[in-house]
């Protein structure tokens, strides 16, 4: 087994604190580019500045004839391949790539034809060493992590040159580019800066996830900003799969877990029969039969049969629950969970902290929402009760009401439009079930209502309003001469029967009432 230093040549893959963008660059895309007496290094420069990509390389192993060209509509990669030539392999991660001299494989792979590199990272500043970070030789795609001490050590197969991608979630990804030389170790700085995506962002799911995910690859999807991609993968179980223990640092396009799996992020489509869970981020669709769990942004549907969560989602989520810090799209399932609530809930019941969009279920809590009881009074019911939850959008209203001719129960919808601070306009579209007598009328008899009433802000917590209702009476209770028995319409506009079975009334009215906010 050899010993070998790290001979740190350049580090080009220092993020720019103005740089934005951590989507990986696509080798395959097609360029047009004008080369005039050009060296590699010049081509590299170009490439960088018009494709937002680093170049990481060793100078001295790389051709230094100048070249006069034009590629019109090539790949990246093609234009690459090109000026290299044959002993040279390239390597994307993230924002950057790799250029390697080729090693020609070993007939036969054993230990005696391994490495082992070692080194200790440190912070450049200060100089303290920094545990659990993480390095991915990019070629082997073999990882590890620094212990207490900030020490490694990474067996790989016996290489020309390796690339190293050095990552610590709060510090700047590092790549160099590493030779056999002896057997002291180096010490390798790296500078502090945070990124966009922390490592708090991804504790919930490797809370709930830590019974299934090695410790040593959760630190690796924490450290990770730029992840390898890969057009697919097949696995058994986390870890047990075509991208063995290094599933953590793939984006897969194409994913199907047989059991459940665990990867860096997705991109087209990801299929488990029992669950799914990404460390980072998702586009486009997730189906699972249990569970869909995504530590980052989701773009697109996740669809499980118990429960999905994504750290921020836009598009569409459909479980029996759905939960997400960030929604901006749709959640259908029988209980939905938004700290941000940017687009549309639609379940039995519907909790958000703040929202924007609109919540329709049986119940809507919406912490800082619309939550207000009324209290009102109209021609026939001398009290009735409302309690509305929701946002000023859109709020779920449940009432019951009493008056000498019976009692009601109902629910229904309401919006407030507010013009200023003190004046808005309530329409409410309320069905509930007319009980005339003291019990429970068994026939029907339902009684809706079209309320627009006019609000008037008196105190924080304090309105009153009134206003028209439009009502609508279908009652099929009759006395044994077969007599339509209702007494709830005081008149009405416009009758009518069906079957002489069932008796429809129209009817304008009013209500009265105030508003006790919450």
């Amino acid at each position: 087994m050899w010993g070998i230093r790290l001979k740190l040549i350049v580090i080009v893959a220092l993020l720019a604190s103005n740089f934005t963008c951590w989507a990986q660059v696509n080798i395959h895309k097609k360029v047009t580019v004008h080369a005039n007496n050009w060296q590699l290094i010049d081509l590299f420069n170009h490439l960088s500045q018009t494709q937002n990509c680093y170049f990481a390389y060793d100078p001295s192993n790389l051709p230094t004839k100048r070249f006069t060209a034009t590629w019109q509509q090539k790949s990246i990669l093609q234009i690459l391949n090109e000026c290299l030539g044959e002993p040279y392999t390239i390597k994307v991660n993230g924002a950057h790539i790799i250029i390697l001299k080729a090693t020609v494989p070993p007939k036969k792979k054993s230990k005696n034809n391994s490495v082992t590199i070692s080194g200790t990272i440190r912070d450049a500043k200060s100089g303290e060493v920094l545990k659990n970070t993480s390095i991915l030789e990019v070629q082997e795609l073999q990882a590890t992590n620094t212990d207490e001490k900030g020490y490694f050590e990474l067996l790989v197969p016996e290489l020309e040159e390796y690339g190293l991608v050095i990552s610590n979630f709060n510090y700047q990804d590092t790549v160099i580019i590493g030779h056999r030389i002896n057997n002291n170790l180096p010490v390798i700085n790296m500078g502090k800066e945070k990124r966009p995506l922390l490592k708090e962002k991804l504790t919930a799911v490797h809370q709930w996830v830590g019974g299934l995910i090695p410790k040593s690859q959760r630190t690796v999807v924490e450290n990770t900003s730029n992840l390898t991609y890969r057009l697919a993968q097949v696995s058994f179980l986390p870890f047990v799969g075509t991208n063995f223990k290094m599933s953590a640092s793939f984006t897969n396009k194409w994913s199907l877990n047989v059991i459940g799996g665990y990867a860096g992020g997705s991109r087209a489509l990801e299929i488990g029969s029992v669950f799914n869970i990404l460390g980072k981020n998702m586009n486009g669709v997730q189906v699972a039969g249990a569970f869909n769990l995504v530590g980052g942004k989701a773009k697109g549907v996740q669809v499980a049969g118990a429960f999905n969560y994504a750290q921020q989602m836009e598009g569409m989520q459909i479980s029996a629950i759905n939960a997400t810090t960030y929604q901006k799209g749709v959640q259908i399932g029988a209980i939905n969970l938004a700290k941000k609530q940017r687009g549309f809930q639609i379940g039995a019941i519907n909790i958000a902290d703040s929202a924007t969009g609109v919540s329709l279920g049986l119940v809507n809590w919406i912490k800082n929402g619309h939550h207000s009881i009324n209290i009102s009074t109209n021609e026939f019911l001398h009290t009735r009760l409302t309690l509305q939850l929701g946002t000023d959008k859109l709020y779920t209203v449940y009432t019951a009401g009493v008056g000498p001719k019976g009692w009601s129960i109902g629910m229904g919808l309401g919006t407030q439009a507010n013009f200023n601070a003190n004046w808005a306009v309530l329409i409410k579209i309320i069905t509930q079930q007319m009980n005339e007598g003291n019990g429970w009328t068994p026939a029907l008899n339902l009684w809706s209502s079209l309320p627009i009433l006019v609000s008037r802000k008196l105190t924080q917590h304090l309105q009153v309003n009134i206003g028209p209702v439009l009502n609508y009476h279908v009652s099929s209770l009759q006395n044994s001469e077969g007599q339509f028995t209702s007494t709830i319409s005081p008149y009405a506009l416009v009758e009518h029967y069906i079957r002489d079975q069932t008796r429809m009334q129209w009817w304008v009215g009013g209500a009265i009432g105030v508003n006790l906010s919450f």
